[in-house]
């Protein structure tokens, strides 16, 4: 995970979704649901995991949802998602799909980077959804903390992927032996060098 956010973060970031996102069915999915999950990725099918609430929070009604999620990322890539919503017995896990386009609005995503991620606003007005787990599934540990520790992961790999290439550019111009140049590289290098066993153990 850390090795592919290294060479494109916005792929990464697509990546540990889609794992969290299995795991999180492997872990609290009936079988009958684990079984088609299974089935969709092996044909190719991207997943998501989308908790992050709009100016509406997302609520469930008798299986269907209302509110929307911002954040949510791969609008337009990812086919299943698994969204957060608030029920009467408390926050509750929803297979949700996220193909439809009318849902989307990548407008909403106004950040300078990670374009590629294709993040935005996911409508989630009527549409229908398939409780994953008991209410407050979402939050158990150690699941809940394990995906914290992938998303460390792919923020390592993003920076390892910067100072990597802010070298090779150093390197080409013939600056990379410059005491200035090191200073500024060699306290970055050496954090994210210290950061990735932490990561390992905790995974």
């Amino acid at each position: 995970m850390r090795d592919v956010a290294a060479e494109n973060l916005s792929l990464g970031r697509l990546y540990e979704g889609h794992v969290n996102a299995l795991r999180l069915i492997a872990v609290h999915g009936r079988p009958a649901q684990r079984a088609r999950a299974e089935a969709e990725a092996a044909r190719g099918m991207l997943f998501g995991v989308w908790g992050a609430d709009d100016r509406t929070p997302v609520s469930a009604s008798r299986g269907r949802l209302r509110g929307a999620k911002r954040f949510a990322s791969g609008l337009g890539h990812v086919a299943r998602a698994l969204v957060t919503a608030e029920t009467a017995e408390g926050q509750q896990l929803f297979l949700v799909a996220a193909d439809e386009r009318t849902r989307h609005d990548a407008s909403a995503w106004d950040m300078a980077g990670m374009q590629d991620s294709r993040s935005g606003r996911f409508s989630c007005d009527g549409l229908a959804g398939e409780p994953l787990g008991p209410p407050g599934a979402y939050a158990e540990e150690p699941h809940f903390v394990g995906g914290t520790w992938r998303i460390a992961a792919v923020t390592l790999g993003g920076i390892t992927g910067l100072v990597d290439r802010a070298a090779a550019a150093l390197r080409g111009a013939g600056r990379m032996e410059a005491e200035a140049q090191l200073l500024r590289l060699a306290p970055i290098a050496t954090r994210a060098v210290a950061a990735w066993p932490a990561i390992v153990r905790a995974g």
